[in-house]
């Protein structure tokens, strides 16, 4: 890595792996800029897109001549979600499409609140649709729902071990979007791959229960 920047960007902003990219041209600052570009590719076989990372100038107590400021890469249509996910809540879908837009405008402060919204959103949705598909009779619990703290929520309504942990965790990278200290010190990057996750669990979640539905019924001795 050039010594006069602090740092690459460490995920694509196309296929969202972490990578080390590909250090391919960098502008020379034109006389009293503060603006410094370079262009980067993604070393993934599957990706090798190239985005440009703008570095702004650094101030004394900085390491380095120039600090990453934000990533510009070609439009990008926000992640399609599984049905199942949409189902579960539009809102989400929809909250998170917004956080991604704001990504794509370099808008670091403001993806990453509304990314903590997207957790919010998905975290109590899922919740009350898993809860009332449990007990038909649970319909009251919605309101409850909604109106607890996140933190709360997630370790009253989700009993699967794992899938609890990661959402803890991407609370606290959201709580960190939305403080003014940032106990974690990492992202929005950081949470919105772990929202991925939560994600990823919920589906898992739903294949298994799909399977179990299937084949409830084992013949014997086969």
């Amino acid at each position: 890595m050039a010594d006069h920047i602090d740092r690459y960007p460490e995920s694509c902003p196309y296929c969202y792996r972490y990578i080390k990219a590909i250090h391919r041209w960098e502008n020379i600052p034109y006389e009293d800029s503060n603006l410094y570009y370079i262009v980067l590719q993604c070393p993934d076989a599957g990706c090798q897109k190239l985005f440009l990372a703008v570095y702004k100038e650094g101030k004394k107590e900085d390491s380095a001549e120039w600090v990453l400021d934000h990533i510009i890469s070609e439009k990008q249509n926000a992640t399609k979600f599984d049905p199942y996910i949409s189902d579960i809540s539009e809102k989400f879908v929809d909250i998170y499409g917004q956080a991604f837009k704001a990504e794509q405008m370099g808008l670091g402060d403001a993806c990453g609140a509304t990314y903590r919204k997207a957790l919010e959103i998905l975290v109590k949705d899922y919740a009350i649709k898993k809860t009332i598909k449990e007990d038909p009779e649970a319909d009251s619990v919605e309101e409850t729902i909604k109106k607890q703290p996140l933190a709360k929520c997630i370790n009253e309504y989700f009993k699967d071990g794992k899938l609890k942990e990661i959402a803890n965790r991407a609370a606290w990278l959201g709580n960190d979007e939305v403080h003014y200290y940032k106990l974690w010190g990492k992202d929005y990057e950081k949470l919105r791959e772990a929202i991925m996750l939560v994600v990823y669990y919920i589906m898992q979640e739903k294949a298994a229960d799909d399977l179990l539905e299937e084949m409830n019924n084992p013949k014997s001795g086969k």
